[in-house]
C-alpha cells in the first residue's frame, strides 16, 4: 500500500478499497488463493458490523463490492507496474539472529 499510495492520493482512492485489494492480491501471490466471494463477505463483514451479512452473491451490494473489488485490484497492479514479487525479510532476519547467538 505504501507504494500505491506514493502515486495516488489518499482522498482520490479510499484506504479501505485498497486495503481489501491488496489482501486478495496478496493471497494470489503468495500462492495462498482465497475466492472473491469470501474476500467481499469478509470485508464487508468486518467494515459493516451493524448490517446483516452479505449471502445472497446476486444482491445489488455485493455485486458492486466485487467490481470495487477487482477494479481497485486492477489500479493496484497497474500502479505498481506488475510487480509484486516482494523479497521477504525474514531469511535475514533468522541469519543474522543465528549469526548473533553462535557468536556470544
Amino acid at each position: 500500500m505504501h507504494r500505491f499510495y506514493m502515486m495516488h492520493s489518499f482522498k482520490a482512492v479510499h484506504r479501505q478499497n485498497i486495503a481489501t485489494a491488496s489482501l486478495f492480491l496478496a493471497a494470489k501471490v503468495e500462492e495462498q488463493p482465497r475466492k472473491l466471494e469470501y474476500v467481499a463477505k469478509i470485508s464487508y463483514s468486518t467494515l459493516n458490523r451493524d448490517v446483516p451479512a452479505l449471502n445472497d452473491t446476486t444482491s445489488e451490494p455485493y455485486t458492486k463490492l466485487v467490481e470495487e473489488i477487482t477494479y481497485h485490484e486492477l489500479l493496484l497492479l497497474q500502479t505498481l507496474g506488475f510487480e509484486v514479487a516482494v523479497e521477504h525479510p525474514h531469511p535475514h532476519v533468522v541469519k543474522c539472529m543465528n549469526l548473533v547467538k553462535t557468536s556470544c
